[in-house]
């Protein structure tokens, strides 16, 4: 199997590559407009004549970061 930058291993395993990607990942995540992202969505939504279930953001402390995952597994 290939194994390109950003790809998993069949397991799951992040690969070499992608682990040393990750601080630009993080970086373009946190940099997001979650907000305007959900108020896009739902305008699109409304547009089309569907309904939209209302998004829960969920409170930052209940967010794992990245080290922390790593650490425990």
């Amino acid at each position: 199997m290939l194994l390109t930058s950003g790809m998993s291993t069949p397991r799951g395993t992040p690969t070499r590559s992608s682990r040393q990607g990750s601080p630009r990942i993080v970086k373009d995540i946190e940099s997001l407009d979650i907000s305007r992202i959900y108020q896009t969505i739902q305008c699109s939504m409304r547009s089309q004549g569907l309904s939209f279930v209302a998004i829960e953001l969920v409170p930052e402390s209940s967010v794992s970061t990245v080290e922390e995952r790593e650490a425990m597994g």
